[in-house]
């Protein structure tokens, strides 16, 4: 689908012109034939774009900054804000973790039946005699 207006070279100046300040003069700098003019009459606004895009490319190849925004970090150690970082790792337990130490927790809960050879080191402290326990 064509605008309307595509042959107009108002549109297209306006196109430029709401790019970031700075990045719309890289672009310009790309479009100016030898005599200093921009032909918009000559461009379509597919090729406007790939300009666009080329310049963008090029400014993230070379790691120039970004003087459009200003961008908050923590560390004043000047990184880049596309670097990887470390995430926290959150507080709160996953699924699998909290059943894992539910089923932990019950099966620790109860004394289990202990064998003979166990029980025969045990000394029932009510009675006195070797070989079991209390509760057992």
């Amino acid at each position: 689908m064509e605008l309307l207006e595509n042959g107009l070279e108002h549109w297209k100046a306006y196109f430029i012109d709401g790019l970031p300040p700075f990045f719309a003069e890289r672009v310009k700098k790309t479009l100016r034939n030898s005599q200093g003019v921009i032909p918009y009459g000559t461009y379509t606004y597919g090729k406007l774009i790939g300009a666009c895009t080329q310049e963008g490319d090029f400014c993230t190849q070379f790691d120039l900054p970004d003087s459009g925004k200003s961008t908050k970090h923590r560390d004043s150690s000047g990184s880049t804000p596309n670097r990887p970082h470390k995430r926290r790792k959150s507080r709160r337990r996953s699924r699998e973790e909290r059943e894992e130490r539910r089923g932990h927790r019950k099966s620790h809960r109860f004394t289990k039946n202990r064998s003979r050879r166990e029980l025969a080191k045990f000394r029932c402290y009510k009675c006195g005699k070797f070989g079991h326990i209390v509760n057992n």
